[in-house]
């Protein structure tokens, strides 16, 4: 291989020396038959361990690997024994199709330790780093270290096989089962050797943990990102013990194949592409490769910058990144020269990195293809508007609801071209921006965008720039400006003001205590140097204003504020707002009429009334209706928009719904009872709260006394105490049994009392109630108020009294009963007597009564009584005495 350079302007070259390059094709062992297991080669014979069977001893062990295809001089055999390597080289032509014999040294079979199933396999690279893969590998058992303790135990990886595709990230498990001797003191640390497909070893992953039952097992939980690298790999696990006393134990190592999908290189990025395009003019453009998974001390990482110009020519740019410490981990950088970068205008351009590790591999990334734009320096047509006239101006009356933007087919129209149309007018809510993306039917055709009329009328009286730019593959392109005036030819009616303080069509002068602010609406579409007079005119009172519109006012309200002093001098009379815009073009306009109604402000409201209280303010519960109090409302100069509420203010308080006066002459309204009954014995007050606009006034106070209510018992009562009446002597009445006669006392109320009853009762002035005969009677006490309250007596065993004349008891007997009655017995004579005693009226003598006292052959003696003296006696039936008939008293 050699190169030839003709130096300019000589036509004759120079050749360069001769370098001679090998060339080989072939693979170590074949082309790998399953594509399956990509760092595997079916194809290769596995290895044979001598001495067969148990190694016991470290010395005399080799491995035997028989002729593999393309087996050549200079080929490199490596043995991996439990992945410690062992090389030897193919170093003549002797050698080629004979058996390989590679001894593994003593160090390599301690190292590697024991194991039940130690893994052994080789690979073989030739002299240009054509690599073979992996062998199968054969499995032997080791005993010739000083593993005393049993291997870990994976529960994950079942036949030695650990796939990552179904932990889905979960950490593996590894188990250090119990073994003699375990202590709680021990020291049990974890140890994962790792290679990756190719056989590179990485850190270790190493943990340790206390033992804590020593008659369980010690679990580990290895994270799934240890395993991750080595997809495809090996890991190694083995564990070691340290006893309290310094002693080491080592355990057996267990070999796992890591299956999975095998991480690989990322491509490179150029954060400065965009969508796959880079831009020709881009100032420092940098190539950035992204940590990989083997990043280690060393390795040599090759950046290969590989362009073509539009014309064809190559441009190719390399960089060389030895790695330290520091840049593992890291996104590695590398800066492009800027003309690597611009001469590739219209070209395209391949990305790519190579890494070398030196110790087992060389790889070369993914490769990442870019575009190169063209030059956006010739900018496109400008855009058209419709209705724009010759001069530049565009009238906002004549575009409808929108404005029509126009753009004519331009060069290099293609599809998925991003055409966005910018509308820049004089202020925020007069820009606009949108985009379309061309399609085979909007391709090649004139482009057409709509803006509204709002945006357009924005930047009345300004300029306005119109523009559109193309995006193509990452690249854009920008058209010329269309610069123009929006400017109106046509002069459109004013709009009636409005008076910010105003309701509807009234003006409340409690609003206008800081003045009436008269506001011009933004339709009246105010320009710079408009002259704007305001006139508010009243049939006691007028004023006016002016205002010359600034820059900073164009297009918005405009409001001027009046003394409250006009407002109230028409305070009951209605004022009227007009205001006039002298143009600067000078154009004269004037606004329709704005009439407004002025109410005064609130004056001295009155007390409220409440039914059922006179001018005492006394109120009688008793009086009110268990509904409520009605309290009534009315006061001078009423408004139908009055809003009123009352308050009732005592012992708690109480305010009642507002209500809107509208056409009323007088409101009610109601306070609940239990305000009043919960405020007995002391004062209250009630008044009411006008709201007009916004001010509020409230009334004169309706001073009141809750009464405390009359109390009295109104249980009913029945007597049955047997009571003495005679009818024929009503002003002498018997001294009362007990069980005769009640007695209540009324309290509370106003006093005096006074008692009433009702037949057959009499109640003397303490409430002493007495009976005139049998049945109900009501009993009525009245306070000095006039409040009321009652009960009912009901008597069952009132008794009259009849005197009869003189005689025999037969004769006696038959009197009484012709009064429907009957003669006492001698214990009611008795009765009697104590009733009246010497107040008897009917004659100091004795009495008959019922009982017998002495029966004798044809001979009765019968007990009578004296009724005024009580001397008791006997006497025979046949002798005459006094009588009197007890009746049972009507009712």
């Amino acid at each position: 291989m050699h190169y030839s350079y003709t130096p300019f302007p000589s036509d004759n070259p120079d050749t360069s020396e001769s370098t001679s390059v090998i060339v080989k094709l072939s693979i170590p062992g074949g082309r790998d038959p399953d594509p399956e297991s990509p760092y595997q080669n079916e194809a290769l014979p596995k290895p044979a361990v001598f001495p067969p069977g148990i190694i016991t001893s470290p010395d005399g062990v080799s491995v035997t690997i028989a002729p593999y295809l393309n087996m050549e001089v200079g080929d490199k055999v490596t043995v991996s024994w439990n992945g410690e390597f062992v090389l030897h080289i193919i170093e003549s032509e002797d050698q080629v199709g004979h058996p390989v014999v590679v001894p593994v040294p003593r160090t390599i079979i301690e190292m590697a330790g024991d194991s039940d199933m130690l893994e052994v396999r080789y690979e073989v690279r030739d002299i240009v780093n054509n690599w073979s893969r992996w062998s199968l590998p054969t499995f032997v058992e080791v005993e010739a270290g000083n593993s005393s303790l049993p291997a870990v135990i994976i529960p994950q990886a079942p036949d030695l096989v650990l796939d990552l595709d179904r932990l889905t990230g979960q950490p593996v498990q590894a188990l250090v089962l119990a073994y003699p001797e375990m202590a709680g003191s021990d020291q049990i640390t974890l140890i994962v050797e790792r290679n990756t497909a190719e056989g590179m070893a990485l850190e270790p992953f190493v943990i340790t943990k206390t033992v804590e039952n020593p008659s369980s097992f010690v679990e580990f939980f290895v994270p799934f990102a240890q395993f991750v690298p080595i997809t495809q790999g090996r890991a190694r696990l083995k564990y070691t013990v340290e006893k309290a006393s310094g002693v080491m134990q080592r355990s057996k190592s267990l070999s796992l194949t890591v299956v999975g999908e095998v991480q690989e290189l990322q491509a490179p990025k150029v954060p400065a592409a965009q969508d796959g395009v880079l831009d020709p003019a881009s100032h420092n453009v940098v190539a950035l490769v992204p940590p990989y998974y083997f990043m280690a001390d060393g390795n040599d990482v090759t950046l290969v910058w590989a362009g073509k110009t539009a014309s064809g020519a190559n441009v190719l740019h390399e960089e060389l990144k030895t790695l330290n410490r520091d840049d593992i981990g890291k996104t590695l950088e590398y800066r492009i020269p800027p003309d690597k970068v611009s001469v590739l205008a219209g070209g395209t351009v391949q990305v790519y990195y190579t890494v070398n590790t030196f110790a087992r591999a060389f790889f070369k990334s993914p490769v990442l293809d870019l575009r190169v734009s063209q030059d956006t320096s010739v900018p496109l047509p400008m855009p058209s508007v419709d209705h724009l006239s010759a001069d530049g101006v565009l009238d906002p009356a004549n575009i409808g609801p929108e404005a029509i933007v126009r753009i004519q087919p331009y060069t290099g129209m293609t599809i998925r071209d991003k055409v966005t149309l910018h509308w820049d007018g004089r202020t925020p809510d007069g820009v606009y921006s949108t985009y379309t993306v061309l399609n085979s039917g909007t391709v090649n055709r004139e482009v057409l965008f709509r803006v509204l009329k709002s945006i357009v009328v924005a930047s009345l009286d300004a300029r306005v720039n119109v523009w559109y730019e193309v995006e193509r593959n990452g690249q854009t392109y920008r058209s010329d400006r269309l610069t123009f005036v929006v400017q109106e030819t046509v002069v459109t009616p004013l709009p009636v003001s409005h008076v910010k303080e105003a309701r509807g069509d009234t003006l409340y002068l409690a609003d206008t205590a800081n003045g009436a602010t008269v506001v011009v609406q933004a339709s009246a579409n105010l320009k710079r140097n408009d002259r704007v007079r305001i006139d508010v005119k009243g049939s006691n009172a007028s004023d006016s204003k002016e205002k010359i519109v600034q820059e900073a006012d164009v297009g918005k309200e405009l409001s001027l504020v009046f003394s409250s002093a006009v407002i109230a001098a028409n305070v009951g009379q209605s004022i009227e707002v007009v205001y006039s815009v002298q143009r600067a073009s000078g154009v004269v306009q004037t606004s329709p009429s704005l009439l407004l109604k002025v109410v005064g402000s609130l004056s001295e409201l009155s007390a409220p009334l409440m039914d059922n209280v006179g001018p005492d303010g006394i109120v009688v519960p008793g009086k009110i209706p268990e509904s409520g109090a009605t309290v009534r409302v009315a006061y001078r100069d009423m408004q139908a928009t009055d809003s009123v509420f009352v308050s009732w203010k005592g012992v708690s308080a109480h305010d009642t719904a507002p209500q809107l006066v509208g056409g009323a002459a007088q409101l009610q309204f109601n306070v609940p009872k239990s305000f009043i009954t919960a405020n007995v014995g002391n004062p209250a007050t009630v008044t009411y709260t006008v709201t007009r606009a916004t001010a509020s006034l409230v009334s004169a106070p309706l001073q009141l006394t809750v009464k405390t209510p009359l109390v009295f018992d109104t249980s009913p009562i029945t007597l049955t105490g047997r009571a003495y009446l005679m009818p024929h002597f009503t002003g002498i009445l018997p001294v009362f049994p007990a069980g005769a006669t009640v007695q209540r006392v009324a309290s509370g109320g106003q006093p005096p009392y006074v008692y009433s009853a009702t037949e057959p009762a009499r109640v003397d002035e303490t409430g002493l109630v007495t009976p005139r005969g049998n049945g109900p009677a009501t009993i009525t006490v009245t306070d000095a108020a006039g409040e009321t309250s009652s009960y009912t007596v009901t008597w069952s065993n009132v008794v009259n009294c009849f005197g009869l004349n003189s005689g025999s008891l037969s004769q006696m007997e038959a009197a009484a009963g012709a009064k429907g009655g009957r003669l006492p017995t001698f214990e009611e004579l008795g009765e009697i007597h104590n009733a009246y005693g010497n107040r008897w009226p009917m004659g100091n003598s004795f009495y008959w009564s019922s009982t017998m006292a002495l029966v004798a052959v044809g001979i009765k003696w019968y007990l009578v009584k004296n009724l005024v003296t009580g001397e008791p006696l006997q006497m025979l039936h046949h002798k005459t005495c006094f009588a009197i008939a007890l009746v049972r008293a009507p009712g």
